[in-house]
């Protein structure tokens, strides 16, 4: 039996509607999360646009998908934030069994490339539409290349990743992470508080731990992924760096809770 799909859709561009109806049409889904620019909260006529997409796109679903879907707003412009948004819809959909299909078109370049990486962190697949043709229309004054027309769907193969760190590493990033991405103490204690069973299956005593803790936090702080500071003797702050920590340290956080 066919899994349940849902679609995130960008409600960024109306120029891309007929490739946004398009995938809608050829792989209907049970859920749609249509995704406006959290920007648009200080534009008026942007969240207006928005709103005029979402009512049409919804006049060519089933009142049924309506009613399931939902709308929020994700930044269009801030690459970590809207990163941890999307990879937070993407596994929460992807934990109730169901695929998830992220439209390429709509979005700015940053949000749409965070969608790109989400997907490939939880694997969600992101379809891009090929148009019947290329135009030119006018915007603003502009004249721009652009899309007409829909005729087929290609899955986006990404053949990157984000460089997630593995075993001891990731157990120990994944615990910062859980403790809202900083630390403190000795680190006696850290150990301790991160379990001896997850600094690896030789490590027995606490102060075998204190060593295994301190190479992998060295380890860690060379990948640019933590800071460190000392707070006094034998005491630490151990925080994730903003931007690349705290994104690496989310997915770490689910692949260790899809392993559980």
């Amino acid at each position: 039996m066919d899994k349940e799909i849902t679609q995130i859709v960008f409600l960024g561009n109306p120029y891309h509607m007929e490739r946004i109806r398009y995938l809608l049409r050829k792989r209907i889904p049970q859920k749609v999360y249509f995704i406006e620019a959290e920007e648009n909260n200080h534009r008026e006529e942007a969240k207006e646009m928005a709103e005029k997409m979402r009512s049409e796109l919804e006049g060519n679903l089933p009142r049924w998908v309506v009613e399931k879907s939902e709308f929020t707003a994700v930044p269009f412009f801030d690459f970590t934030s809207a990163f941890m948004k999307l990879i937070s819809i993407m596994h929460n959909e992807i934990r109730q069994d169901r695929d998830v299909l992220v439209n390429a078109h709509g979005g700015s370049v940053i949000v749409t490339t965070a969608a790109l990486l989400a997907a490939n962190a939880t694997g969600a697949k992101v379809c891009w539409v090929e148009p019947e043709s290329w135009g030119f229309v006018e915007m603003g004054g502009h004249v721009s290349h652009m899309a007409k027309g829909a005729k087929g769907i290609k899955e986006v193969a990404i053949p990157i990743s984000l460089g997630v760190p593995e075993g001891v590493d990731a157990s120990v990033l994944g615990h910062i992470y859980s403790r809202g991405g900083t630390v403190k103490g000795r680190l006696s204690a850290i150990t301790e508080d991160v379990g001896l069973d997850k600094l690896g299956a030789n490590v027995k005593k606490s102060s075998s731990g204190v060593v295994k803790l301190s190479k992998t936090l060295g380890r860690l702080r060379a990948k640019g992924l933590i800071e460190t500071r000392k707070l006094g003797r034998k005491s630490f702050e151990i925080k994730l760096t903003k931007d690349k920590g705290e994104v690496v340290g989310k997915v770490v956080s689910l692949v260790l809770e899809k392993s559980i």
